[in-house]
């Protein structure tokens, strides 16, 4: 009995930090929106569209991978396995984070005139090209 009402509290926790969440979320696309307009917000989700595709490309499953090799390497009691399997990790993760960067912020002209249409676009993905290495890394290192 004691593990339900447990769960059932744990349930509750998370629904109210998930609903409290969504709507800090919705309140911030709301003032975004009053501030800069319809075209600025068609502007921020091509942008966004972008930019989540390279962030995908640079993170590319390290996070899922550090946990696995470094919870392997930990089961059997084996520290220094778990630190080299970190190490390559790490590696791993800025070596596609700076690939992402690089190829986002080259080919940021491109993208911005030729596929999503609007030269616009083209400052803040290559500004956004720089966040590459450091969310790859936290990928690896969460």
């Amino acid at each position: 009995m004691r593990n339900a009402r447990r769960f059932v509290l744990n349930a509750l926790v998370l629904t109210c930090a998930s609903l409290l969440m969504r709507t800090v979320g919705v309140s911030f696309n709301a003032y975004v929106s009053n501030k800069i307009g319809a075209a600025g917000m068609g502007l921020y989700s091509l942008i966004m569209s972008v930019y989540i595709f390279a962030v995908t490309f640079s993170t590319s499953g390290v996070s899922l991978a550090s946990t696995r090799l470094v919870a392997e390497a930990l089961g059997r009691g084996n520290k220094n396995e778990a630190r080299a399997a970190m190490r390559r990790c790490i590696t791993y993760s800025l070596c596609f984070g700076c690939a992402g960067c690089l190829l986002l912020f080259t080919f940021s002209s491109y993208i911005g005139t030729c596929l999503l249409a609007d030269a616009r676009t083209v400052p803040s993905l290559r500004l956004l090209a720089l966040s590459m290495p450091p969310i790859s890394l936290s990928s690896a290192l969460g």
